[in-house]
């Protein structure tokens, strides 16, 4: 397995075990708690879109921005 798949799957567990643990917390239920846990989801999710695309990038030779 190459360290980029390596790399996508650690941040795939990651962004799972993190809403499994939002979802099992018995903490705070206000809208600010579901906000920062939402936004944490999201930042997960938009490192996953960013390493996809650079890959893309780089398999398809596009120049860096």
């Amino acid at each position: 397995m190459n360290f980029e798949t390596i790399l996508l799957n650690k941040l795939k567990n990651l962004q799972v075990q993190y809403a499994v643990d939002s979802l099992r917390s018995t903490g705070d239920k206000s809208e600010f708690d579901f906000g920062y846990r939402a936004g944490c989801f999201a930042g997960i999710e938009k490192s996953i879109d960013c390493l996809l695309k650079l890959l893309d990038e780089q398999r398809n030779g596009e120049p860096d921005l």
